[in-house]
This record gives C-alpha cells, structure tokens and sequence, in this order.
C-alpha cells in the first residue's frame, strides 16, 4: 500500500539483474492491500458510478441483483459468463415471475470462452481443479440450467460487452463479468476491480436497449428455452436492427465497438486529446497500441508533450508481448501501476470528463475489433467524480511495481 505522497512514479530501475527478463521490464509483487472503498456515489445527470473492489462491499451485485428483482417485463443481459449465486437465484426468480421475457447474450464456444477465463487468470489459478466454477464446462453447465428453467440464452462469438437493460427503464454498463469472480469473489480469491454505470437516463437506456436487440438478432447460436436442451447453429435474418445514431460529445451517450463504429476508440482518443493536466487510464491488457498509433499512443504523446501527468492501471501480468506494450509506454513518460487484481476499464481526464467501458487497450479486441459497450460520463458530474476516486484508490493501493526494462 503507498500513497501518492509516498511514491509519484511506479517506474524503478532493477535492483538485481537476474529478477527481471533481460529484454523487457517486469512486475514485482507487493502486499496485497484490501483497504475498503466505500459507495458515495449518487444518481447525477441520470448516471450512477457501481464498483467491486476488494474487501468493500459488493456494490455491481447488490446493483445487479435489485436490478433483475424489480422487472416487471423483461430483462437483457449481456455478458461473457454468468455464475455468481444470488445473480442467478434472481434470474431464475424472474423468468418465473415474467413468464419467459428474460434473454442473454453470452460466449459460448470454447474459442470465446477460454478468452475470457484468461482475461481473468482462472486457467491459471491452483484451485481450479477442486472447484471448476470458472472452467469452461462448468459454464456450459449453468447455461444449460438457465435455459431449462425458461431463459432464452444466444451465443454470439464477438461479443465481449457486459450490460444490463431491466423494462427499459434502468441499465447498467461497465467492465463486469456476472460471475463470482467480479461480482463477489471467494474465499481463496478476492473480488477483481470492476467498474459500472447504473443509468436513470430514458434515452440512452432505449441506446443500450436498442444496441442490445441488433446484438441478439446477428447471434450465431441460440438455445432456446425448454426442458430438452438443444444448442442450435442459427442464420441472422436480414434485414438487422439499425444501431442508434450517436454522438461521442453528447453527455452520457452509449457507446461502443461494433461492425464499422469504434465510438470507444473514439471516445479515448477525444478524452485523452482534451487533457490539461492530468489524464488516468485503466485496463486488464493492452495490445497493438503501436501498430495502430492514432487511436491511442499519437494522443498520449501529445498529451505528455503538454505536460500532462499520465497514469495508468493495469493488470500486473508478466507476458513478453504485454510488458512490450508497457514498455514503451513508460519510455515516453506514462507512470505505470500494477495490480494483481484489477480489471476496471476507463478513461479519466482531469477529474471533469471521462468514459467506462468492457473494452481492453487492445486494437484488434477491443477498440477496432470484437463487441463492446460503455457509456460516456456527462461532464463535471459526480459519476466522473466517483469513478475518479475509484482510480485514485486503486492505484494508491495497487500491489505490483512495474520495473522498466534495462537499457
């Protein structure tokens, strides 16, 4: 645990050559700090900031969870996996109550499944064995009950956004898997870092809703519900629902990544393009920043040329390819953070304007490429405010330093 007083830069040189690979920088792990963040945050300009957060309270459950439990007509879901306990029992309450109306679009083959169990590190982990909640058959397995109980599940193989849209009158987008491990966590495994958006606002919930029914219409597999459980191939029927027209400066607008509209790309290039003095980034990997230097890393030089102050969080991993990226990112000034448990995605200029979001810093999956969904933070709100001092907090608190590589 440090403070910002105590350390301004994450960036050290190695103190013994053989800790590190000779080629790249690397992590060293600290002491894991559960230090609780607690949930100030209000409804503001139709948005509400929702995070998990070790050792705090489980803020995007309880959100979730009252969400699906005050349906009255239907309920859309997207999101990678779904698992955590009371999520489902609330689930299943609720396709009783509605009679059907509940529908989820989710990865279901093993391609887009093994992703996102490596996006949390479960294939890796010692327990998984013993208790196989995260495993790809243990997925498939609670797919099964859902649609045996009456909720109509479709597979489609791009979509990584993770949303909920309840009658719609209330939504919740952000960075969070509904499953344990993002929800709650469990006793061998804190809860990761999440960040969401609860949104109040009519017009852009009927923009989530709306983004939610083109995803459900282009879905390639569908298991329809019924006691005899059945995955089926299916053909999308043209012509497709149209995507909302929207605007990146518009306040509190969704946004996404979808067919030929990268508004995520372009909602970081514009926040980061706008910073004065002070511009925080947040999340799990980054890939090809490099290859593709518009979206991403042309603005942040710039940025830095201003002398903007650069930080960014990111999941400690130790991958050749990953530590390339944060290479060369430190080399042109950016203060790296790493945490061995964060998976929070957004972008935060100056305290006043920001966007949370399910996509990586990767430009093949996730900006240019793949299904994603976030939602622009109207500008000087208190949203902007909470998911500020979310990341103010987990980089104080974050457990691994980055070392840059030698040279």
């Amino acid at each position: 645990m440090h403070s910002p007083s105590q350390r301004t830069s994450r960036v050290t040189r190695p103190i013994k050559v053989g800790e590190v690979d000779p080629s790249t920088g690397t992590f060293q792990k600290g002491q894991l700090s559960s230090v609780p963040i607690r949930a100030e945050s209000c409804d503001d300009a139709g948005q509400q900031v929702v995070f998990s957060y070790r050792g705090s309270e489980p803020n995007i459950r309880d959100t979730v969870v009252e969400l699906i439990d005050s349906a009255r007509e239907k309920v859309f879901i997207a999101s990678f996996r779904l698992g955590e306990d009371d999520l489902l029992r609330s689930l299943l309450d609720a396709v009783d109550r509605l009679r059907g109306r509940v529908y989820v679009i989710t990865a279901w083959n093993d391609r887009s499944l093994a992703r996102g169990l490596a996006e949390l590190d479960l294939v890796s982990l010692e327990d998984t064995e013993a208790d196989d909640s995260g495993s790809i058959e243990a997925q498939k397995k609670r797919f099964h009950r859902l649609t045996k109980a009456g909720i109509y599940v479709r597979g489609h193989v791009d979509c990584h956004a993770k949303f909920v849209v309840v009658d719609d009158r209330r939504a919740l987008i952000g960075s969070a898997n509904l499953e344990t491990s993002a929800l709650t966590g469990t006793v061998n495994r804190p809860v990761t870092g999440e960040l969401g958006v609860l949104i109040h606002d009519q017009a852009r919930i009927l923009e989530a809703s709306r983004f939610f029914a083109r995803l459900w219409h282009e879905s390639s597999e569908e298991a329809r519900p019924g006691f005899a459980y059945a995955l089926r191939q299916r053909k999308p029927v043209l012509p497709l629902p149209q995507l909302p027209a929207v605007q990146i400066n518009a306040t509190g607008s969704i946004i996404w990544t979808h067919s030929n509209r990268s508004l995520i790309a372009e909602t970081i290039r514009h926040i980061i393009s706008s910073a004065e003095s002070k511009l925080d980034l947040a999340t799990f990997s980054i890939a090809g920043i490099a290859d593709e230097p518009y979206w991403v890393l042309d603005p942040l030089k710039s940025a830095l040329d201003r002398g903007v102050r650069v930080r960014l969080l990111v999941r400690g991993r130790t991958f050749p390819a990953h530590m390339q990226e944060l290479d060369n990112l430190a080399s042109v000034g950016v203060e790296i953070y790493g945490d061995s448990l964060t998976h929070a995605k957004a972008v935060i200029a100056d305290g006043r304007q920001g966007a949370i979001f399910s996509a990586n810093l990767d430009m093949r999956l996730g900006l240019l490429g793949s299904v994603e969904a976030g939602v622009l933070l109207p500008v000087g709100s208190s949203a902007v405010t909470d998911a500020q001092r979310f990341l103010d907090h987990s980089i104080d608190h974050s457990d691994m330093t980055y070392t840059a590589a030698p040279g």
